[in-house]
């Protein structure tokens, strides 16, 4: 990268943010875990929905809520508002953050695999 044109010429700052957006673009062979099941793309914004055990990336669910109006496994009507509140409960809010450590973990560990 250091050798690409006008590259060298720019801040530090703005070469560690280049080189960071790049990077979040190398594929991980992430395990399904971390898979949001409807996109089949990597959960970054974790959330859950009444009915299912797995997560959701917040973006594939809102997705489908605004298209549909409803819960894409139950079925049953279900609003932004609905999904926001569900997911605003102590007990969601703390699988949600174990989720995140978990794959915080993996991320860490598997970059050290494929230095």
């Amino acid at each position: 990268i250091q050798n690409i044109g006008s590259y060298s010429r720019l801040s530090a700052a703005r070469q560690s943010e280049i080189i960071e957006k790049l990077e979040s673009y190398v594929d991980i062979d992430y395990p399904e875990e971390f898979m949001d099941q409807m996109l089949c793309i990597p959960i970054k914004n974790p959330i859950k929905i009444a009915g299912a055990n797995e997560f959701f990336d917040k973006a594939s669910i809102a997705t489908h809520i605004l298209e549909f109006g409803n819960n894409p496994l139950t079925k049953e009507t279900m609003t932004m508002d609905d999904l926001n509140k569900y997911n605003e409960g102590t007990d969601i809010k703390n699988e949600v953050k174990n989720f995140m450590n978990r794959k915080r973990l993996f991320e860490e560990e598997y970059a050290l695999k494929h230095r």
